[in-house]
This record gives C-alpha cells, sequence and structure tokens, in this order.
C-alpha cells in the first residue's frame, strides 16, 4: 500500500463539503479553513507514518469565494469518490478512524450520499414480502 499528500484543491472540497452537511446539525460550528487543516493533518500523519518520515508541514488553508462556489458544482457521486481518495491516502495508521479528520470526511461524504439523485425518494427501509 502506498500513501501520499492529496491537493490542497482536493482537501479544500472535502472540508467545503463536510461544512455544509454541518451547519443544521448539532455539532459545534468550525470554519472550513479548520477543518482543511485538520484533513490535511489526518492526511500528512499518514503518509509520515508510511514513510516513518517527519510529518508536512503546511501553511494554514484559506478558502476564496470562488472555491466555494466551484466546490459546489461538484457532484455529488465525484465528490464520493474524492472522499474516498482522501480516505485511502489518510489511513496508515491503526488510529486513523479516532482522529478528527476521519470525522470531517464522514461528514462530507455523507452530505455527499445524501445528494445523490434519488436519495430523497428511496425507500427508508424494505420490506422483502413486498418487493416484487
Amino acid at each position: 500500500m502506498s500513501a501520499y499528500i492529496c491537493t490542497d484543491d482536493t482537501i479544500k472540497a472535502v472540508a467545503i463539503w463536510a461544512h455544509h452537511s454541518r451547519y443544521n446539525s448539532s455539532q459545534p460550528f468550525e470554519s472550513i479553513e479548520h477543518d482543511a487543516d485538520v484533513l490535511f493533518r489526518w492526511n500528512a500523519e499518514s503518509v509520515s507514518y508510511r514513510y516513518h518520515e517527519g510529518s508536512a508541514d503546511h501553511e494554514p488553508f484559506k478558502i476564496t469565494p470562488r472555491e466555494l462556489m466551484k466546490a459546489a458544482a461538484i457532484k455529488a457521486v465525484d465528490m464520493i469518490k474524492v472522499c474516498d481518495s482522501l480516505h485511502y491516502q489518510s489511513c496508515e495508521k491503526d488510529s486513523y478512524a479516532g482522529h478528527p479528520g476521519y470525522n470531517v470526511y464522514q461528514q462530507a461524504k455523507n452530505n455527499a450520499i445524501s445528494r445523490l439523485p434519488g436519495m430523497d425518494d428511496a425507500p427508508w427501509g424494505l420490506d422483502f414480502g413486498a418487493l416484487a
């Protein structure tokens, strides 16, 4: 298995989608830029662990209004794949799911899943007896 540092745009997009999925939840509101920093640390710590290197440095993320608009235009299915890519590059440590970055990733992915076409009309549960 290999790992690499994801692009800034990947990290920003996941942070933006996570931020919007949290907007109406009971969790405390955190800034998009903070979420991006958390995601970067999650990814960098995984790469560092994998290759036994020091952790990568990065300037704090800055999100622009244009990036917010571009991220909003990403299709849900594409965001799910982007989330899965970031997850794959950030899961080298056994404790990766306990990192705050995992929560940000999961919120972004859940938001993307909820926006898939047909999701609102899909059944909440199933009854095999009622299926044709």
